[in-house]
């Protein structure tokens, strides 16, 4: 199937949206907490929520339980698995400065506390706490058959769609005001397929109506996403300033999260919208947009190794240092995003050679 650029590009900004959070700076400096710190944290908080409105986008187009099955296995299970056993092994001796002997060594405990966390579904490999994600995302395929009858059942009329988006954004409303003591979603299981599925259906009803999205939707999306995310920093500051701890509206779960997701897909949509001709740039989208579930796989390890080795406090001490403000925080965070992104494009790439080869000699 031809790559539409516009998705690709969103793939694109999703999976920079997710290094950012993982890497804000802390939103408090000498015992203030800072506007545009905590604003930055509002823009990059909804890169998962983007990332399941993608999945929806093409997700029930098949109608094959066991093809879905097979292409998650393929595509995300051997690369995981793959990953975990490597990360349970080595990370100790790679990122936290363990001897090698004791990161890889057989120790009863360690495999039984491993083996507990995996069967309660939950990630078990050390500085790999993104993966939360791939495990609500493989439960959501196990339950294909359920979503695709209801998905289905919405799509016969289109009132049921308008009943359908109405009623899960009040949802998501009531669970916000209610300080996620209503719905109680969450990085895990049930508690985060819920809203990840309620996303991922919104994103199938964008994409089925992506011919309504033409150019003059990029400026109102734009603008709609920087006003909620204005609205939202100001609630999470003064949240800051009450107990310290995040407010639920900051998560990828809340109305605001949801909206701003479906702002970035409506803003992508229109950016290439009517255009047939085939140019370099939307070839480079493509190519390394086909990249970013492995630089999404990567960017925890490659974060964790570029401040083991100080990274970090070096480039904090040469732009943060000499740029205190909103200039410094923007430039810092630019490098850091993009020298994590870079590198993790760079390790996706050698990694797949070999995947290649042995699709050529198969040819």
């Amino acid at each position: 199937m031809k790559r539409d650029p516009g998705v690709e590009f969103m793939r694109i900004l999703a999976c920079l949206m997710v290094i950012g959070i993982h890497t804000a700076l802390y939103a408090q400096v000498d015992g203030s907490w800072i506007f545009s710190r905590v604003f930055f944290n509002c823009i990059v908080a909804d890169g998962v929520a983007v990332f399941f409105m993608i999945t929806g986008f093409f997700l029930f187009q098949s109608r094959s339980y066991e093809r879905i099955l097979k292409r998650t296995w393929k595509n995300l299970g051997i690369p995981v698995v793959l990953y975990s056993i490597f990360g349970f092994l080595f990370f100790g001796w790679l990122l936290d400065g363990e001897k090698l002997s004791v990161s890889i060594c057989f120790s009863p405990e360690k495999y039984k506390t491993a083996l507990k966390t995996l069967l309660s579904w939950n990630n078990p490999v050390p500085h790999s706490d993104h993966l939360w994600y791939i495990y609500v995302y493989v439960f959501l395929m196990l339950l294909f058959p359920v979503l695709k009858c209801f998905v289905d059942y919405l799509d016969e009329d289109r009132k049921r769609t308008q009943i359908f988006l109405i009623a899960t954004f009040g949802f998501f409303v009531l669970n916000d005001i209610s300080g996620n003591t209503l719905g109680a979603f969450a990085h895990h299981s049930i508690n985060g397929a819920f809203p990840a599925a309620i996303e991922m259906i919104w994103g199938h009803i964008l994409y089925r109506n992506r011919g309504k999205f033409t150019k003059k939707w990029i400026p109102a999306a734009g603008m709609g996403f920087l006003f909620v995310n204005m609205i939202r920093a100001v609630i999470q500051r003064w949240q800051y300033r009450i107990d310290g701890q995040p407010s639920c509206v900051i998560f990828w779960f809340s109305a605001m999260g949801l909206f701003c997701a479906v702002c970035v897909a409506c803003f992508c949509l229109a950016l290439f919208q009517g255009e047939k001709k085939e140019s370099r740039g939307k070839r480079m989208i493509c190519q390394i947009a086909s990249c970013t579930f492995m630089i999404y796989l990567l960017h925890m390890a490659v974060r964790d190794f570029l401040s083991h080795m100080g990274y970090q406090d070096w480039l904090n001490a040469v732009i943060l240092g000499r740029l205190p403000g909103k200039a410094g925080m923007v430039l810092y965070m630019m490098a850091i995003m993009g020298s994590i992104f870079g590198i993790s494009l760079l390790l996706s790439v050698l990694l797949g050679i070999p995947g290649r080869l042995i699709k050529n000699i198969r040819k």
